[in-house]
């Protein structure tokens, strides 16, 4: 046998399946990776397991997190409706009701109230049907009553649309067509003027006797002296700094602020200004439905009332102080409802609150803080 023939032949190896041997040192050749049905197949469980993370230690605090946030969503539901449930108050009535109807000591059709430091209390029943009243009920539970009656031309109360109280206990009565008509605390009338302001809404006297009306066609609160005389104007538009939008109700508090309440296309909104006409404190009445019939009456509480006659929350109020909702109403403590309460008035000199509504007149006062209010 030849050298030749005893060396094997690479190709021949190849050809056989063998791998001839790599000797020596490593010249760089690549191992031939084998594919096809014959090759070894990797364990498809091995590289799942491989490629998932390693649990975390920490894993347990994602429920202990979610049972926290369900104990403080919890928590603050409950603290919610606890708040919600102080913001709603029986008032106390304090006389007895004044019944529907057309006889001297009832009322119905009512337009506003005014409220004396006596106590008086002064209704004005303007419905457009019957004529036009005013009656002056006394402080205590007496079915009399004064009913106004103008004896001579002018001194008419044709198409009255509001009433207030001076100091004094002197009567105004507002007018449609601009007059104003003062009357004494026993309905017997002094004197009559005209403001110029027609369509005006709402008007209210201060303590020195200066009355305010609101313009509402103009968008602006006039005010005049106690002779009668025009003093000045604020909230036209491009007049001051702050421009009224359609003020509809108007009422002078105990201590000379004027509380406007504009009908704007978004709601009712208030306004309240200092007693030299600067704009302190702006407030949505927000939780009410806008009626034509909704009131503003103030008392000597410092809260601005107003009813819902066309909501479900009977009369609702706004501390004045600081312009934040207070709080509704929908009875008394002894079962009278205010169901759709068509007329809303109070007296700033005391704490009443006149509520007109199914049953009658309603006289009440808010409760004291124990009794469930919130201030």
């Amino acid at each position: 046998m030849t050298m030749a023939a005893s060396k094997k032949n690479p190709e021949d190896s190849i050809k056989a399946g063998v791998t001839a041997p790599l000797s020596g040192k490593r010249t760089g050749a690549k191992r031939k990776v084998v594919s096809g049905p014959g090759a070894p197949r990797k364990s498809a469980k091995a590289v799942s397991l491989a490629s998932i993370p390693a649990p975390s230690s920490k894993v347990w605090m994602v429920p202990v997190a979610m049972l926290l946030i369900l104990a403080a969503a919890a928590a603050f539901l409950i603290n919610h409706a606890r708040y919600l449930a102080s913001l709603k108050f029986d008032m106390v009535r304090t006389a007895a009701v004044i019944p529907q109807g057309h006889d001297v000591g009832q009322g119905t059709g009512i337009a506003n109230f005014a409220g004396d430091q006596a106590g008086h209390l002064f209704m004005l029943e303007s419905d457009g049907i019957h004529p036009v009243r005013l009656q002056r009920f006394d402080p205590l539970d007496s079915p009399d009553a004064l009913v106004y009656k103008g004896s001579k031309r002018g001194q008419d109360l044709t198409d009255a649309v509001d009433v207030d109280c001076d100091p004094k206990g002197n009567v105004i009565v507002l007018l449609k067509d601009g007059r104003v008509q003062f009357l004494d605390n026993n309905l017997n009338y002094l004197k009559g003027i005209q403001t110029g302001l027609p369509n005006a809404s709402a008007a209210s006297v201060n303590s020195a006797g200066r009355m305010y009306i609101a313009d509402t066609p103009e968008n602006k609160v006039v005010y005049f002296d106690a002779t009668g005389r025009r003093e000045g104007e604020f909230g036209a538009p491009g007049k001051s700094d702050f421009t009224l939008a359609t003020p509809v109700l108007l009422r002078v508090t105990l201590d000379d602020e004027v509380v406007v309440v504009e009908n704007t296309p978004l709601g009712l909104r208030g306004r309240i200004f200092t007693k030299v006409n600067i704009l302190r404190k702006t407030f949505l009445v927000d939780r009410i439905q806008s009626s034509p019939w909704v009131r503003l009456g103030v008392n000597s509480q410092r809260k601005a009332f107003f009813n819902d006659q066309a909501g479900s929350l009977g009369i609702v109020c706004w501390d004045l102080v600081t312009g934040k909702y207070f709080g509704s109403s929908q009875t008394t403590k002894d079962s009278m409802q205010f169901v759709s309460p068509g007329c809303l008035g109070a007296n700033r000199y005391t704490p009443d609150v006149y509520v007109h509504t199914v049953p009658g007149l309603i006289r009440c006062v808010l409760p004291a803080p124990s009794g469930g209010s919130n201030g």
